[in-house]
């Protein structure tokens, strides 16, 4: 069985239906030396804050193009709670002992940028 989940990557948008793409597809290539799979060490929130255009809809695609990862939840929040709100919010979700906030514009530069944090 897989060790649990080490760090999280919370991911705050608001309006970023075009970043969405790339962001999913820099996530998908992060690695971890230690772990041959993601769901053994990496956990992914990915906050809807109140977005106008069609970021759900964009984030449940680019989910479900990878299979729905069950290290992954999309967080929708309705009303735009600004980003400290949004983001005290989300913290309360997180269980591992380790965060990251990114905003949903990152393209991560290393494969292993997450499993370095």
């Amino acid at each position: 069985m897989d060790e649990p989940a080490k760090i999280t990557a919370v991911f705050l948008i608001y309006n970023g239906q075009h970043h969405v793409p790339g962001l999913i597809d820099s996530l998908s290539r992060q690695t971890h030396s230690k772990f041959t799979s993601q769901t053994a060490w990496l956990k992914v929130i990915f906050v809807d804050n109140g977005s106008q255009d069609g970021t759900h809809a964009a984030l449940e695609f680019g989910l479900r193009t990878l299979g729905n990862p069950e290290y992954c939840k999309i967080l929708k929040i309705p009303e735009n709670l600004g980003i400290s709100r949004a983001l005290n919010f989300t913290l309360q979700q997180v269980t591992t002992p380790y965060v990251i906030t990114c905003h949903c514009d990152i393209l991560f530069g290393r494969e292993d940028y997450i499993a370095t944090m």
